[in-house]
């Protein structure tokens, strides 16, 4: 038996819905491989989605608030890269060229990416981390660069990293 949606395919598995395989052409597409500043506009837009939810179970905001803040998280996440671009200074910039809006072409923010909710929110998670490195080594450009980028880059490595220098009085290191 199979359901066929409009943007996604599932199947029913010993009385189970479970999504199916996605074609070849949508796997190969993750926030990874898109423009930096599409990435940090897909970061931005995943923490504006997760405030809106936490108002909203905090009883902050209303239905219709978190409804509102919510599509400006989607909005932000799909077509802020240009926005983003212009706003950040040359050193956090990849490229000469302003990038194109992505308008959610992977990860969260596209329907594929609804469909493997899991895989996308680790796509997110894991393109969030490496921007947050990129952010603090100044775009790979100061002394935490080397430690930041060998071996596996984490959470915890980034902030601890980070604390660490700052702790020993470094706010900027050339």
């Amino acid at each position: 038996d199979s359901l066929m949606l409009a943007w996604c395919q599932v199947r029913i598995v010993n009385g189970e819905i479970v999504p199916d395989n996605p074609p070849a052409a949508q796997t190969t597409s993750t926030t990874m491989t898109a423009h930096r500043s599409c990435r940090i506009a897909h970061c931005c837009g995943l923490l504006v989605l997760l405030l809106a939810v936490l108002l909203f179970l905090t009883r902050l905001l209303s239905l219709f608030s978190t409804a509102f803040v919510l599509s400006g998280g989607v909005l932000l996440g799909r077509n802020g890269g240009p926005m983003i671009d212009s706003l950040l200074p040359p050193n956090l910039k990849e490229g000469q060229s302003t990038p194109e809006a992505d308008g959610g072409a992977c990860g969260l923010f596209c329907l594929s990416g609804c469909c493997q909710l899991g895989s996308s929110l680790q796509d997110e998670w894991d393109s969030a981390v490496e921007t947050l490195a990129f952010i603090c080594t100044y775009g790979k450009r100061n002394c935490l660069t080397n430690q930041m980028y060998t071996g596996e880059l984490s959470l915890s490595k980034v902030v601890g990293l980070v604390a660490g220098k700052l702790r020993e009085g470094t706010v900027q290191c050339g």
